[in-house]
């Protein structure tokens, strides 16, 4: 009965996407009308995906974002493992295709909502599944509209849920974590987030007052270890404080992060905060409790520097992926000769050296020394 439910999830929220998808052709008429208008009407067709992104670090924005979020857990090495990484797709779907007797199995329903919804586990979900997912949803369906790919909502919806579905595999190595973590990442937060950020509303709300955005990392293929390292999504606020000089700043994501961001010409940012990074996996029972949380966690402070709200450059002290220092410089930042290349400089705290190179925030490769 229950064996097709992650499936008719997908459905329902797909069929609704594509009736409510602003690229379709139930709106085009509508769109030709308003984008003759100017903004003082009221219309933006891109609330996200802006002049100010059309950067060449932004090029392959889909295929960028897919590696950063699928390998975003790869950030703590010591619970996600990546090794038979695509034999995990297998356990997410066993943990997710029955959820009924899954959650049953695994501690029944009111355990599955205390987990959930009420623990300190619940923050990312609301944060990082519905806030930033969201988000993530509607600037991947904005970078298909803006290259003129049909049913941009409904393949943006494929390619974050992809992107997530590999992140949920990649975490199936925590044995600590039950099916709970999965179905309620895939059939609840996940599905919220991108239904919400269908709002132009709720989307000016985040991108526009909070200053939302995501500042991902380079992902770097190791050709010694064979594994992808420097991927992540890091979700940052940044709202005005004082005259549109100062912001104040917040990163959620591995790093948990907050100082303040100062202007340094009329497009140019420098941000300095300090946090904590992640860097052990929990146990749902015992961070309930919050047992276990401070070991979880290492004082880490960061630099970064961005242009329009587009990443330029950080520089990471004492982070995740035990690097006691992670410098990244992005492809908008370095041109040679009309190519945009990025660079990756990291240090770890056995004080192995990793160098890395990427064109246009594509994967990367790296060596270890």
């Amino acid at each position: 009965m229950y064996s097709t439910a992650l499936t008719k999830i997908i459905i329902i929220s797909t069929i609704t996407i594509v009736l409510l998808d602003p690229s379709s052709s139930a709106f085009c008429e509508k769109n030709v009308e308003r984008e003759n208008q100017n903004d003082d009407a009221g219309y933006k067709k891109y609330l996200i995906y802006t002049g100010e992104k059309r950067t060449p670090s932004n090029l392959l924005l889909p295929v960028n974002f897919y590696f950063n979020s699928a390998f975003d857990s790869a950030q703590v090495p010591t619970a996600f493992k990546q090794h038979d990484y695509f034999g995990k797709y297998e356990k997410v779907i066993n943990k997710t295709i029955d959820p009924i007797s899954n959650i049953k199995k695994d501690g029944g329903f009111k355990k599955f909502f205390l987990d959930e919804w009420t623990s300190t586990r619940a923050v990312p979900n609301y944060l990082l599944h519905v806030i930033g997912g969201g988000y993530d949803f509607r600037m991947i369906a904005e970078w298909y509209t803006y290259n003129g790919i049909p049913a941009a909502y409904f393949l943006s919806f494929l390619t974050c849920y992809l992107a997530h579905f590999s992140n949920e595999a990649l975490e199936t190595s925590n044995k600590n974590l039950t099916s709970h973590d999965h179905i309620a990442d895939l059939y609840f937060f996940d599905v919220i987030g991108k239904l919400l950020f269908m709002s132009d509303a709720v989307t000016i709300f985040f991108h526009d007052f909070f200053q939302l955005r995501n500042w991902m990392g380079q992902p770097m293929f190791d050709v010694r270890k064979t594994r992808i390292y420097n991927a992540s999504c890091n979700y940052v606020i940044r709202p005005f404080i004082y005259k549109k000089m100062v912001r104040f700043f917040f990163m959620m994501g591995y790093h948990e992060l907050g100082g303040f961001g100062f202007r340094v010409n009329d497009t140019d940012w420098i941000t300095f905060c300090a946090g904590v990074a992640i860097v052990k996996g929990f146990n749902p029972d015992r961070q309930r409790k919050g047992a276990d949380a401070v070991k979880n966690f290492r004082t880490c402070g960061a630099i970064f520097y961005d242009r329009n709200g587009n990443l330029l450059a950080s520089l990471i002290l004492n982070g995740t992926e035990n690097y006691k220092m992670r410098l990244n410089i992005y492809p908008d930042l370095l041109n040679i000769d009309h190519v945009n290349f990025g660079l990756f400089l990291g240090v770890d705290d056995y004080n192995k050296v990793a160098i890395g190179l990427t064109m246009y925030t594509l994967i990367g490769l790296s060596v270890t020394f």
